[in-house]
């Protein structure tokens, strides 16, 4: 733990006592948080690792605490699942300096990986695990009602440019049906009516289902 590996530094002298009490405090912020922490330093080795990060990784932290990396995936106790997303995060975060990752675990659940470094870090690397799942099916939710927001606005914008030409095809059908009737064809008239409403009823139809 953080504590432990703070212990065997050697500390100044006219360091208040203030001090270590702070800082044991914020370790046991750290230690009840619902996102998974864990702190390598300089060395590459685990120093703290909170209750829920072993739990997500589905080990005991006396297991991990004081690993390298390249130990806690040489691990048999950890599964292949995990250690393949582990080093995909080392890959990114060391070669293309990505900060935040997002995976999905094997049980389906969402979460955002972040990696803090650099000079105000010391050489460490901090790493948080928060499970968003919650905040993607919501996401996932308002991305499907967009679409089918759209989708109903396409469907009154393409109705809309079919009853325009039906309506005008009515139109100079009932002009023109006078002189059906008297050629004997009224017939045709009133089949291209009926026809004409139904299709105004489909899309009637089909424009109340959105």
């Amino acid at each position: 733990m953080i504590s432990e590996f703070q212990d065997t530094v050697p500390q100044r002298a006219d360091v208040p006592p203030q001090v270590h009490l702070d800082y044991n405090k914020y370790e046991n912020v750290l230690e009840h948080m619902d996102s998974g922490i864990m702190l390598f330093d300089n060395r590459g080795i685990l120093t703290f690792i909170n209750v829920q990060m072993a739990k997500l990784l589905e080990l005991p932290r006396d297991l991990l605490s004081g690993c390298t990396l390249m130990q806690m995936l040489s691990l048999p106790q950890m599964s292949r699942f995990k250690k393949k997303k582990i080093l995909r995060i080392y890959r990114e975060t060391i070669f293309h300096r990505k900060r935040y990752h997002e995976l999905t675990d094997e049980y389906g659940r969402h979460w955002l990986v972040t990696v803090t470094y650099g000079d105000q870090m010391d050489g460490d690397f901090l790493f948080s695990v928060k499970d968003v799942s919650d905040y993607k099916q919501i996401e996932q939710t308002a991305y499907q009602n967009d679409k089918l927001a759209m989708l109903g606005r396409i469907s009154a914008s393409i109705a809309h440019e079919i009853r325009n030409p039906l309506t005008a095809i009515r139109g100079f059908i009932q002009l023109l049906r006078p002189h059906l009737l008297q050629l004997g064809k009224d017939e045709y008239a009133r089949i291209i009516l009926t026809e004409i409403d139904r299709a105004n009823d489909i899309i009637s139809r089909v424009l109340n289902n959105q």
